[in-house]
Formats: structure tokens, C-alpha cells, sequence
């Protein structure tokens, strides 16, 4: 009896792959998929191929195996973290992160049961599949040897060559990233600010270049006018500054920092030149760390275990983060407690540990004033980061509701709603509606500009098969504007011919739009909460980000596919006025199953209790 046979491609194949002969005569249809969050061209790919060869839609099936999944994989993590979690780098690697934006190891995950499912149906399956990395290709083979299947992979050797010298590279790029950032903390150091001591709060943000744009102090924008209360409530506010998104233009940012009216930390100051090297010196060392590894439902996975602990860049910082905690106490710095904004990101963690680890009995405050989204599987703290010092002891959600979300996977974290600093402009007076647009299809970018322009193709699909008369608003995320996007991803500007951008507020943005169209944007919860209705839109071989799963009604809907997408969005164009009421109704009840009210009852959690 001959084995199905299954042929992997690293990378999409040649051209000539389209004249092979298939593996199953009597089948008149080729089928493959594109496994890969970083693959964006498979409908390109596509088009060059003959009619007898189809992509299979997965979108809907690997969003119901990553549903069934994610608290198996909370708790492989955990077990992982326990084999590993002697070392304190490990902690600050990708696998421990579980973060989606650095690490695949979760989609990965997604990917095998996803393969186990099609190959169990009776339903078609793939002969081919193309793949972004060698780890992934690898563990494919892994599981097809268990299921008896026969496996050609191509592009293995010199792609494997090709990784293996890119971390190189970016391990030698490393500290010319950080002597960047030395010199312009030296260059700026003529206004450099003195900690005065007294009765002080520490507030963890993230920096962006749109938070010091324009001509004031910099701003806080994701815990906005907390620092009011905060003073009014007789502290002084001290900031520390994670970076975000200036490469190696950090000179005018810190002379921005450095001379605003509130103290800012820049960590410069206080490392010394030891703290770097050893640091350099872990970091290099995990490029040679092969994980204990255990398996993952039934499945092997060391191969994307030893190639994602490498973290380059994102190791050192945490590693420095956590020597600056350190730096801060030799210094004097004595802070009554600390606010963090946690995402549970690396550097998060490292900043929580330093301060646990150097200032015990000192509260830290983690502050999670977003959605949770369920796939954005490192939002969540899990048993073993709990258990290690790495979770705040007080974390502050936006609703009850967020607080037992945000617990699913660790229930002994302390978690309390707070006010909904972000969102404030849900419970104020909402800007009128401009009629004369017509009917208007809003997108929102994501915060990654690369996931921001394949929403917009995706969109560019979907569009021509949309009936009713309409107009295409897009609205960028903060992080960048339009030039921004377009000179980062470097995409011709035909792409984005059919959109008008949006320099509105995102409250006077919801009220332009009819329907509006998230890939990842917590703003899509605040678009629902104003009654107006959500599509969030699927990309080929990612997962879906809807926080609105299950809560929104009417009001919100996923589409995994141009076709789809173009449907729901042309169901929502043609909502009549019984259809709004009720949309009307259920954007009162996801208000306040999301968001707390901003009163002086709710802010009093941002104060030590």
C-alpha cells in the first residue's frame, strides 16, 4: 500500500511546482495551505498556478483548534517554565513570552492540531505546504513520520545556513542599536533631571514617537490624566520609559524626555558599562541554549523551542531593565510604590521581577486598561510567572469582567476593576454624525504596520464585491501616520488609492462610520459600545483577534475571507432602523460589561490601599 505524500516548501516554491503530477490521480484538484503569520503573498502565488490546483481555507478551522487548545498551552508553558526557569534569561526569551508578536511558537501549535484534523476528516487535505522557517518545516515532519505520511521537504539547507547567519547578524547589530541609544543619553545629559526624593510614585509606560510629538511635554498615552490624580492626591510622578518604534533616532526623544515637567527615567543614566557587557554576554550565550523540552499534545516541538529562545535585542533589554531596577535602589531612588502598564510583555516582566527582587514589600501595580483578546495568548499571566515573582501584586482591569478574563489562567492574581482611563470619551458627549459621506467603511490599522497593509489588501479584495454605495475611511493606529506606513513597509502607494485617511479623533472617527473593519484593534470594542457595528477580518494562516467573541449579539461578526468579508460588511451597510435600535441596546450592555466609569470610586485603586 504506498504512503500519502506530503511535500513541504520553506518559502514559496519555484514556478514549475504548477506542472507536477499530483500524488492522487483520481482527484481531479490539487489542494495546499500557507502555514505563517510572515507569508503575505499566497493569493500571488495563487493566480500563477492552474485552475486544478486550490488553496484550502483554513481560517475558520484554526481558530476552532486554537479555542480548544489555549489552556493546554497555558499549561505546557507552565511545565516548561518550570524545566527551564532557573535562569533568569529564560524568563526573558521568546518561548517563555508566549507573545504572538515575537514568537510563533503558539500558531505552531495551532498549526499541528490543525494538520491533525485535516488529515483525520474526510474532507480534502493538503499535498503541499509552505512554511516561513525550517523549525516549523521540521516539526511538520516530525508529526507526518508519526502519521505514516512520506515527506519531501524543500529548502531546508540553505534556509537553515540563512537563520543561523541573520542572528548572527542581528547579535553584531545589537550593540550599535544600544550605543545609539548611549550616545544620545550622553548628548542630552546638559538637562539632565535629579531625582529630589519625597513622597513619589513610579509610573512604567511605553514611549512612542506620538507621544512626544508636537511642541508640549510628552504624553501618557495609555494611562491618560492619571497623573493629575496622582499629584492631586499629593505624589510626585516619576516616569520610566519603555521605547517603542525609534530604530536609532533616540537624540530628540530624550532631549523631549528630559525636559519635561515631570522627572523622566532614562535608563543611560544609571547603567554602567559592566551592566552591558554582561548582558551582551547572556544574551550571546542563549544562542547556544538548546531548552528541556517536553511534548505538547502528544506532539514533539523542540525543534521551534531551540530556535526561539534566541531573542537577540529583546533578552537585552529585559536584562538591562531589570539591572536599571537595580542601579535605581544603589542609587537612592525610593519610589512608595510603582505603577506598571502591563501587557505582560518581556520587558514587563523584567521591570516587575527587578522591583520584587530589589525593593521587597515594595507594591507593584500592574495596570491592564485594554481588551483582552483571546489569542493574544501573553496578555494573560499564567501559574508559573505568578509563582515566580513576575506578575504585579495588584493587577487593575477595565471591568469586572476583564478582571475574571484576565485571571483565567493564574486564579490566585489579585485583579480589580478600576476607571477606564483610555476610554474616556465613551461616557462623554459623542461627536455628531457628518451624513452627507454616505454610507462609509471604516478600517482600522493595527499597531504592526506589516499586519496594517495586509488588512488593507485583504480589503482591496473584498471592496469590488461590495453592492451598496460606498466610501473607504482609514484610520491609522497612533504609533504612525500614513508617510510612516508607507516608508516602513515600503509598499507602492497604489495600494492604499481607494482609502481616504482619517486625521480625526478615534471618537470623531466611530461617529463617520457606518461599519467598521478590525484585524487587531482594541478600538473595535469602542466602535461596538457606540452602537456601531465590527467585522473583524481573518488573514490567510493567522488566528482572529475579536474580543467581542460571544458578548457582542448583532453587533460584531468574523469573516475569514475576502467573500465573507465583503458580505458582512454589505449586511451591516444595509441595517435598517429596527436593526440600529437594537444595535443601540446591545452597545449599552458591552459599555458596561467592558468599561468602568471614571469617578473618584474608581480611581482611588491607582492609589495604594
Amino acid at each position: 500500500m504506498n504512503r500519502r505524500k506530503l511535500t513541504i516548501y520553506i518559502g514559496f516554491p519555484a514556478p514549475r511546482l504548477a506542472s507536477r503530477k499530483h500524488s492522487n490521480p483520481a482527484d481531479d484538484l490539487v489542494y495546499w495551505i500557507t502555514l505563517g503569520i510572515g507569508l503575505s503573498c499566497s493569493s500571488d502565488f495563487q493566480k500563477n498556478l492552474p485552475a486544478h490546483f486550490r488553496s484550502l481555507f483554513i481560517t475558520k478551522l484554526l481558530n476552532d483548534v486554537a479555542d480548544i487548545i489555549r489552556p493546554d498551552f497555558a499549561e505546557w508553558v507552565d511545565a516548561l517554565n518550570d524545566l527551564n526557569g532557573g535562569s533568569l534569561a529564560w524568563w526573558f526569551g521568546r518561548v517563555s513570552s508566549r507573545s504572538i508578536y515575537s514568537s510563533d511558537l503558539f500558531h505552531s501549535c495551532c498549526y499541528i492540531e490543525l494538520l491533525n484534523r485535516l488529515f483525520d476528516s474526510e474532507g480534502p487535505s493538503p499535498e503541499f505546504i509552505v512554511v516561513q522557517s525550517t523549525a516549523l518545516a521540521r516539526t511538520i515532519k516530525s508529526w507526518a513520520d508519526k502519521k505514516g505520511l512520506e515527506v519531501t521537504i524543500h529548502g531546508g539547507g540553505w534556509r537553515r545556513i540563512s537563520e543561523t547567519l541573520r542572528k548572527l547578524a542581528r547579535q553584531l547589530l545589537d550593540p550599535f542599536y544600544f550605543a545609539c541609544r548611549v550616545s544620545a543619553a550622553r548628548l542630552s545629559h546638559n538637562s539632565v533631571q535629579k531625582y529630589a526624593g519625597g513622597k513619589t510614585v513610579l509610573v512604567d509606560v511605553f514611549v512612542d514617537k506620538a507621544s512626544i510629538a508636537g511642541t508640549g511635554p510628552f504624553v501618557n498615552r495609555h494611562l491618560p490624566r492619571l497623573d493629575e490624580y496622582l499629584k492631586k492626591a499629593g505624589y510626585r510622578v516619576v516616569y520610566s520609559p519603555v521605547f517603542y518604534g525609534f530604530a536609532f533616532g533616540y537624540l530628540s526623544a530624550y532631549k523631549k524626555l528630559r525636559d519635561n515637567p515631570d522627572m523622566v527615567l532614562v535608563p543611560e543614566d544609571y547603567l554602567r558599562w559592566s551592566d552591558y557587557l554582561e548582558a551582551f554576554y547572556v544574551s550571546l550565550t542563549q544562542f547556544f541554549v538548546k531548552p528541556l523540552t517536553t511534548p505538547f499534545r502528544g506532539n514533539c516541538f523542540r525543534y521551534i523551542l531551540y530556535a526561539e529562545q534566541y531573542s537577540g535585542v529583546e533578552i537585552l533589554n529585559a536584562l538591562l531593565i531589570y539591572k536599571l531596577v537595580a542601579r535605581l535602589k544603589l542609587g537612592g531612588f525610593a519610589p512608595e510604590y510603582v505603577i506598571e502598564w502591563y501587557e505582560n510583555q518581556i520587558v514587563d516582566k523584567a521591570s516587575i521581577k527587578g522591583f520584587h527582587d530589589h525593593f521587597p514589600g515594595l507594591k507593584v501595580i500592574g495596570v491592564q486598561s485594554f481588551v483582552h483578546t483571546d489569542n493574544i495568548v501573553s496578555e494573560f499571566p499564567i501559574n508559573s510567572e505568578f509563582k515566580n515573582g513576575f506578575v504585579p501584586d495588584l493587577m487593575l482591569c477595565t471591568s469586572q469582567y476583564q478582571c475574571d478574563r484576565a485571571r483565567m489562567y493564574a486564579p490566585a492574581v489579585t485583579a480589580l476593576p478600576s476607571a477606564a482611563l483610555r476610554y474616556a470619551h465613551l461616557f462623554g458627549v459623542q461627536p455628531p454624525r457628518k451624513e452627507e459621506r454616505g454610507k462609509v467603511v471604516g478600517v482600522l490599522g493595527s499597531c504592526y504596520p506589516g499586519e496594517t497593509l495586509a488588512l488593507i489588501e485583504l480589503m482591496n479584495d473584498a471592496e469590488p464585491l461590495i453592492a451598496e454605495a460606498h466610501s473607504l475611511l482609514f484610520r491609522c493606529h497612533p504609533a504612525y501616520n500614513k508617510d510612516m506606513l508607507l516608508a516602513q513597509v515600503g509598499h507602492p502607494s497604489q495600494v492604499i488609492a481607494k482609502f481616504e485617511f482619517s486625521e480625526s479623533s478615534l471618537a470623531e472617527f466611530i461617529s463617520e462610520c457606518d461599519v467598521i473593519v478590525s484585524y487587531n484593534s482594541s478600538a473595535a470594542v469602542e466602535s461596538a459600545s457606540r452602537a456601531v457595528p465590527v467585522v473583524f477580518a481573518c488573514l490567510p494562516g493567522s488566528l482572529i483577534y475579536n474580543p467581542l467573541r460571544g458578548v457582542a449579539g448583532e453587533l460584531a461578526s468574523e469573516a475569514h475571507d475576502p467573500t465573507g468579508l465583503a458580505a458582512e460588511i454589505s449586511k451591516y451597510l444595509r441595517a435598517d432602523v429596527e436593526f440600529r435600535e437594537r444595535y443601540a441596546i446591545e452597545a449599552g450592555k458591552i459599555k458596561e460589561l467592558f468599561f468602568t466609569p471614571i469617578d473618584d470610586n474608581s480611581l482611588k485603586y491607582f492609589l495604594p490601599q
